[in-house]
């Protein structure tokens, strides 16, 4: 029997499918920063499509992806762009166009994760739970044997490619179980759901801990922060910052403790920062030198290097650690580039904002603390999830790493709050 194309479409794109494929497409994502997994990262390209076309073939839904796709759009045609003056063209170009794949992707993943499980959170949880139960069976088994002795040395990486990687990944897929925390919570759900997420959130907790990795654990404590500005009485959050005060004060008299909370903070500075600071020196001067059009999207500064861990040479050029996004854009795509980057963000922010019912412009302080309750649960998630990141992409430049995992899944979660179904 001969199938028409829309029959064909409706056997290839059954929900059942498309709703197996979207956490496997998140999964693969990260293989690449894991240690004898990182081949499935190549089939991550292949998933982008399926799941473009799936969004392709409902008129409705593609209609709503274009709209949201024209977000992304202006900054990808720039990164293509910056391959006519890119000391490695091809290279430049390649990344420009995989950016166009990644975000139009990441668009379609946030709007059909809306669809089919509610939220793009219930999408990100079987990484999450990938990543702690790997992290545990390192931490048990020993294994791999330089799980604390590998990147740095100064914290524990497991399975990851060090420890800051480690730390990022924790930091961009927890928000997932402490989302759906609180809704069974809110739900008054089964007790014992209700445990098994609460003992999820607890472990992510520690082992981010564990990884001594200060950008993804400040950022982490910005991430609460927020969230709990938004979701608890001010009365309660005086308490419990008082309490955390008060315990870490404590340690602080412990000597164990003392040694713990210094190790994390200093690792091995001489002082605070010392150790990332040649980082943000290097990329500042590179970033003069990208001004206002940039030397090319994933080039770095040949004449500018260092001696960091992630600095190498790859493929004929040099590829330098950037450790700050603003200054690793600006070097490569150029103020431009960058502004073309930062309205993506404001944007989001902005169609937020525009849930919060301010009455005018001398009652906005007063409007914040009385009508937050008009944000939903999962924009509150997300306000507080674009703030988090946004802090931690100051201490890595991975707003331009169009091949690491962090890119698009800074850009899975955001989507959702501007894909309306």
């Amino acid at each position: 029997m001969k199938l028409n194309s829309n029959s064909l479409s409706a056997m290839v794109f059954t929900p059942s499918i498309v709703k197996a494929i979207l956490p496997l497409t998140i999964i693969f994502a990260a293989a690449n920063s894991f240690k004898y997994i990182g081949s499935f990262f190549y089939l991550v390209p292949l998933f982008y499509l399926y799941i473009i076309a799936a969004i392709w073939t409902d008129k409705n839904d593609r209609d709503t992806f274009i709209r949201v796709y024209l977000l992304f759009l202006p900054f990808g045609v720039w990164a293509v762009l910056t391959s006519l003056w890119s000391p490695y063209q091809m290279i430049s170009l390649t990344r420009g166009i995989y950016f166009l794949l990644m975000s139009a992707a990441a668009a379609a993943i946030a709007m059909l994760a809306k669809k089919l499980f509610g939220n793009i959170f219930k999408a990100v949880i079987p990484l999450n739970i990938i990543i702690v139960l790997s992290s545990l069976a390192s931490l048990l088994l020993g294994f791999p044997g330089d799980a604390w002795s590998g990147g740095n040395g100064l914290g524990f990486m497991g399975f990851a490619g060090h420890q800051n990687t480690l730390g990022a990944l924790i930091l961009f897929t927890v928000p997932a179980p402490i989302y759906l925390l609180f809704q069974r919570i809110r739900g008054r759900d089964n007790f014992i759901i209700i445990s098994i997420y609460f003992l999820l959130c607890t472990l992510n907790f520690i082992l981010l801990i564990l990884t001594h990795s200060r950008a993804s654990i400040l950022s982490l404590a910005v991430m609460l922060l927020v969230l709990s500005i938004k979701l608890i009485k001010l009365k309660t959050i005086v308490i419990l910052t008082a309490s955390l005060l008060t315990v870490a004060s404590t340690l602080l008299f412990i000597p164990k403790g003392y040694d713990v909370i210094k190790k994390i903070i200093f690792k091995n500075e001489t002082y605070l920062g010392s150790n990332r600071w040649f980082l943000f020196e290097d990329s500042y001067r590179a970033a003069l030198k990208g001004g206002i059009i940039g030397i090319g999207y994933g080039m770095s500064e040949p004449n500018i290097m260092n001696n960091a861990a992630g600095s190498r040479f790859e493929e004929g050029r040099y590829v330098r650690e950037k450790g700050n996004s603003i200054l690793a854009l600006v070097e490569e795509v150029g103020l431009v580039g960058f502004g073309l980057f930062l309205s993506m963000i404001g944007y989001i922010l902005w169609s937020l904002s525009k849930t919060f019912n301010i009455h005018s412009s001398k009652t906005v302080i007063l409007s914040l603390t009385q009508h937050i309750h008009t944000i939903n649960l999962q924009s509150k998630f997300l306000l507080s999830v674009i703030a988090a990141l946004s802090i931690h992409a100051q201490f890595e430049g991975w707003w331009s790493g169009v091949g690491s995992v962090h890119l698009p899944l800074f850009f899975y979660s955001p989507r959702t709050s501007i894909c309306k179904q």
